[in-house]
């Protein structure tokens, strides 16, 4: 429909164009075809020739008025003209030419207005032509002055374009005058068919050309686009976005093929990235499950991190913390009376991270509560729960634990204990500051079968304290991956100690001071902290 409104208004606006070039080229043209005309005649039959003809009487023409005639028909026909004729202007008294003439010789067309041509000396007048004649017979030009339209600017009989032509004779004299004419309604014609056919061919070449343009365009873009917008829409319609093939169906070397081309490398990223999301939430969801399996487990293995954590007795008083973190090393506490006089204080530290390390480690809690209530020493109770973590077949052989295992008479005082790949248990003796205790380095819990482990024995008296903690606690690091130290926990829990009594207390500022320190850098591994005082 656009198309067809759009060859309508260029044809009418060519047709118009067109018009009015041709009207004027046309008009240009018969002027040329009038004089040409008029002065082929003055060739054949000249002033003197034509001044013996008139002076013939009529009878006695013959023959040679036929002939006249039939020159002037052939000129008419030959030139597409309406009228031919041959006139003899008449002078007044005073040799004036006032517009009256006598018609010699007339030749008319058939379809031309007037009724009959002009007869041998029938008079006549040239009514508005006058003017000019009488000024082409005094200045001796040779046509008629154009008006602004470029005709011709006195019609001899109407509507028509006429060319007088002086026909002199020797002396000069203007004897005769030739007037070709053709009709306006001729030139019309004539012009509006050259306009027609130009017209006609011009919208022939425009609708081949339009044909041709929208075959490219067809070709080029359309086609592509809409291929394009299919592979698109496949694209958008795929909800896993697993089966992408790259589009490579577009060779138009153009903004088209550049399309495509980012499209599939936007396809290839968003298909990279849902991976990655799917993969990322794979591994939330598994990381969420292995949270619940990790608290379970903590709970099965560690104490309830209550304060005081024996409100019943006052011969001793206790405080512990476990700060956890996912998918560490996972540290326990456990704390347990195997009678009314022998606590046993237990800290440990998986090597490995995972469910495999955090079940070896509840496996090795659960034996150390086992032989604990069996009377076991700390020293047999380390032997046999590393018998039977090495009989296990273990995925990594890597995996061990670190183990603190105390024992603390309450009636004596006494403390015996083994630190198995543990930090150095901190003592703190009334009226002195902490210290940490020399402690052999040993084999970590379940690293090899057979070895032996030293236990060492602590004489506590009323007010000393014990500090345990996991590796966690000296080996936490900064953003610049500087580590605590022990030598930074002793100073720490000095200057705690100096100025606050209750363990809570203490537990709760060295935990804030181990938070500090760390900043922005996420956490490597779980942080357990166990506070004992011992009154007596």
């Amino acid at each position: 429909m656009f198309f067809l409104l759009f060859m309508v208004i260029v044809s009418i606006s060519l047709g118009g164009i067109i018009l009015y070039i041709s009207s004027n080229n046309t008009a240009r043209s018969i002027e040329l075809v009038l004089e040409a005309g008029a002065r082929y005649i003055e060739d054949i039959y000249s002033g003197a020739v034509i001044r013996d003809i008139s002076n013939t009487r009529e009878e006695d023409l013959g023959k040679e008025y036929d002939l006249v005639l039939e020159l002037l028909e052939r000129v008419k026909t030959g030139m597409g003209l309406d009228r031919v004729c041959i006139l003899k202007p008449l002078y007044d008294e005073y040799g004036v030419f006032d517009g009256d003439v006598e018609f010699l010789f007339d030749s008319v067309s058939g379809d031309y207005w007037y009724v009959d041509p002009k007869k041998f000396r029938e008079t006549g007048n040239l009514g508005e032509d006058a003017e000019h004649i009488r000024k082409l017979i005094t200045s001796n030009d040779v046509s008629l002055e154009r008006d602004q339209a470029g005709r011709v600017s006195s019609r001899s009989y109407g509507e028509a374009y006429a060319f007088y032509h002086m026909v002199d004779l020797p002396d000069g004299t203007v004897y005769a005058i030739v007037c070709t004419e053709i009709s306006d309604k001729r030139v019309l014609r004539t012009a509006l068919r050259t306009s027609l056919q130009i017209v006609l061919w011009s919208l022939i070449i425009i609708t081949v050309c339009m044909l041709i343009f929208i075959w490219f365009v067809n070709r080029d873009v359309i086609k592509p686009i809409l291929r394009l917008s299919e592979h698109m829409q496949r694209f958008v319609g795929d909800e896993t976005h697993l089966n992408y093939i790259p589009f490579t169906g577009i060779k138009t070397h153009d903004e088209i093929e550049s399309m495509a081309e980012n499209f599939n490398k936007m396809a290839q990223a968003i298909l990279a990235y849902t991976k990655k999301v799917e993969k990322k939430a794979v591994e939330q969801e598994r990381i969420r499950a292995d949270l619940d399996v990790t608290r379970q487990i903590r709970a099965s293995v560690s104490s309830e991190m209550l304060y005081p954590a024996f409100p019943e007795r006052n011969d001793f008083d206790l405080c512990a913390s476990i700060k956890n973190t996912v998918n560490n090393r996972f540290s326990f506490c456990n704390y347990f009376l195997t009678d009314e006089e022998h606590l046993f204080i237990v800290i440990g530290e998986s090597v490995g991270s995972g469910l495999p390390a955090m079940m070896l480690s509840a496996l090795a809690s659960t034996n150390v509560h086992c032989f604990a209530k069996m009377g076991y020493s700390p020293y047999r109770i380390a032997v046999e729960t590393n018998n039977v973590l090495c009989n296990l077949e273990k995925h990594d052989n890597g995996m061990t634990v670190g183990m603190l295992i105390a024992q603390i008479d309450l009636l004596s005082g006494e403390l015996k204990y083994v630190s198995a790949g543990m930090p150095p248990l901190l003592v703190k003796r009334t009226g002195e500051e902490f210290v940490p205790e020399d402690t052999p380095i040993q084999f970590n819990v379940g690293e090899m079968r057979g070895v032996s482990f030293t236990e060492q024995t602590i004489q506590l008296c009323q007010g000393n304290m014990l500090v345990f903690t996991s590796e966690g606690v000296p080996e936490m690091k900064n953003e610049s991956g500087s580590i605590y130290s022990e030598a930074k926990l002793t100073w720490t829990l000095n200057e705690i100690s100096a100025h606050t009594y209750e363990l809570d207390r203490m537990v709760f500022e060295l935990e804030e001071s181990l938070e500090k320190f760390r900043g922005t850098r996420e956490p490597d591994t779980d942080t357990a902290v166990a506070v004992f005082r011992y009154f007596g």
